[in-house]
């Protein structure tokens, strides 16, 4: 593993200056083709490093093949892993990216026991035109040192590299940027509850019945800290408007407990989305699927009442904008207690996962009473996952 050369302090991340150092020696031991042994013709060489990471190593894979030139062809193959740096256990970081050449590769043919030279210089060092070598480097290497033929058998059949064809490289000083975890950072992605009680909203204009037209209904849902922090609040907002005279309009508004810290902990900050909206003009009683055989994109933006879902709501379930077959897949009809639930996502905020709601009904819509059946409600609501930030509370 490479030394440490340096370390220091940059914004919010640490950089460590990685010391130059050494891949190898590697002597492959897969047998291609032949019997071992290179007897003075050639072998013809492709060897390859290249640099990658995880987020807890850097690591280094080299690649080495040698073939003999004629005679039987013997031919050996063969890639090895060296992890030049591991995150130290226990910091609360992790690897975000690794400064310096990432990768370089080597293809000639050996006329000598051993081929040493700097990176970008081969065709240089055995005298002949560039065109008819390959050195590729953007850094990474430092020097080559290859072995091609021996005094005896080249491919190796053991532990020890030392009598058989293998490459050696020195790399070039690397750096690598640790940023901290979000756990270290006291970031958690909760869970929180789904309301799954019914909201039922009650008439602020017209005759109670939304008589099949509509209604248009929006619905919003706030997420808020309370409590010193111990708990997060859903605000839900809900109305429902019929679309033609005499615009009968439902509205209403709770709060809901939907998430308590554990004990010990308070929440400071709320680091995604706060909020979800959606709206939709309800199909009639008895809807389950959106418009079979319609024009879909025309079907769609009638549904959503000419409103476009975000592309972050729909990369939240793991589609593109574009995609409206997803979003068609999304809108759902569900028969509940004898009404039409239609579950249909936000179209803006990634909060809320769906929004599950009665609009339209067989009979009179708009409530008179404690009993939300055969009204408009929201039946439930699904949240993604949110993501806080918690200190300890004392």
């Amino acid at each position: 593993m490479a030394g440490v050369l340096s370390v220091f302090s940059q914004n919010k991340d640490t950089v460590v200056n990685l010391a130059p150092s050494e891949v190898g020696p590697f002597c492959p031991k897969q047998l291609v083709a032949g019997d071992r042994d290179f007897a003075g013709h050639g072998p013809e060489v492709w060897a390859s490093v290249e640099i990658t990471n995880t987020r807890s190593a850097v690591v280094a894979i080299l690649k080495y093949r040698a073939k003999e030139i004629g005679g039987d062809n013997s031919e050996t193959t063969g890639t090895t892993l060296q992890i030049l740096y591991n995150v130290p256990a226990n910091t609360g970081t992790y690897i975000t990216g690794v400064k310096g050449g990432k990768k370089a590769e080597v293809h000639f043919i050996s006329k000598s026991p051993v081929t040493t030279f700097a990176a970008g210089t081969l065709a240089r060092s055995l005298n002949i035109n560039a065109l008819s070598v390959l050195d590729n480097n953007d850094g990474v290497v430092n020097k080559w040192t290859i072995y091609g033929d021996t005094n005896g058998a080249d491919i190796s059949d053991d532990d020890n590299c030392d009598d058989d064809t293998r490459i050696l490289v020195s790399l070039n000083q690397l750096q690598v940027t640790l940023g901290q975890t979000e756990s270290s950072q006291g970031i958690s992605t909760i869970n929180l509850e789904d309301i799954n009680e019914w909201l039922v909203p009650h008439l602020t204009r017209g005759d109670r019945e939304f008589d099949g037209h509509g209604p248009r209904i929006k619905s919003e849902v706030k997420l808020r800290i309370g409590d010193g922090g111990t708990k997060l609040y859903a605000d839900v907002t809900f109305w429902a408007q019929e679309t033609v005279s005499d615009w009968s309009t439902a509205e209403g508004s709770w709060s809901k407990l939907v998430y308590e810290a554990p004990y010990g902990k308070k929440i400071t900050e709320i680091l995604s989305d706060k909020a979800s909206r959606t709206q939709f003009i309800s199909p009639p009683g008895g809807f389950q699927v959106l418009v079979p055989g319609a024009d879909l994109a025309k079907a769609l933006n009638t549904f959503f009442d000419a409103t476009d879902v975000q592309p972050a709501v729909m990369k939240a379930f793991g589609a593109k904008p574009e995609d409206r077959g997803v979003l068609q897949g999304l809108v759902k009809g569900i028969l509940d207690h004898g009404n039409t639930v239609v579950r249909v996502p936000p179209v803006e905020g990634t909060l809320v996962k769906f929004f599950h709601i009665v609009g339209d009904t067989g009979g009179p819509d708009i409530s008179d009473d404690d009993n939300g059946n055969d009204d408009t409600r929201i039946v439930k609501i699904e949240f993604f996952p949110v993501k806080v930030k918690m200190v300890n509370a004392n």
